[in-house]
């Protein structure tokens, strides 16, 4: 999405209350990060059993498990805490997916050119699972939550084992590249433009 489209749709996020701004907030960064790599390692953990044939047989509930959508939500948040933590570090709060994706994309990727645009899109690809909306967040965050709604509550939905291996490895490679930002930004933050 172009800057001054981003810019537009931040600043009625900002309107709504659904992005604030406070120096305070980077005190809550370290946290989110923390958060980030907690759930790296526990899809790290799933994924690790799920894709062990002796832990699968091991247990009559692991040889009926043929579901991969705890991976993927767990990649997934470990993508969003790793955006969330840097957010907070630079003094954002923000209360919505829309919100969070949106400022990440115009203040790492747009803007500041802190992160490239390929970690955008993995964040993206993870939280559709369907195929890349680019830069639609309205449908892009309306299919997300159907698909994780779907992999989280509906019994009857089968995550594609591909999907959930690929979810997995484009939250690893997210989640590492964000630390090393993360580890950055207190040097460079004084000189960012975090206008909205």
């Amino acid at each position: 999405m172009e800057v001054k489209e981003l810019v537009k749709r931040l600043e009625e996020e900002e309107k709504k209350g659904n992005i604030k701004r406070d120096v305070r907030y980077a005190n809550w960064s370290q946290e989110h990060m923390n958060k980030a790599e907690f759930n790296l390692l526990s899809a790290q953990i799933e994924y690790l059993s799920l894709m062990d044939e002796s832990v699968r047989k091991s247990s009559e509930l692991f040889s009926n498990y043929n579901k991969f959508d705890w991976l993927i939500i767990k990649s997934y948040y470990a993508m969003y805490h790793a955006a969330l933590a840097l957010l907070a570090e630079i003094g954002f709060k923000t209360k919505t997916h829309f919100a969070t994706i949106a400022s990440f994309e115009l203040f790492f990727v747009r803007r500041n050119e802190l992160v490239e645009e390929r970690f955008l899109q993995m964040l993206v690809k993870v939280m559709e699972r369907v195929g890349t909306v680019p830069y639609d967040y309205v449908r892009m965050i309306i299919k997300a939550r159907k698909i994780r709604y779907a992999a989280q509550y509906d019994v009857t939905t089968s995550i594609a084992r591909r999907e959930a291996e690929d979810s997995f490895e484009k939250a690893t490679e997210f989640v590492e590249e964000m630390k090393m930002v993360y580890d950055r930004l207190e040097e460079v933050k004084k000189k960012l433009d975090l206008g909205i």
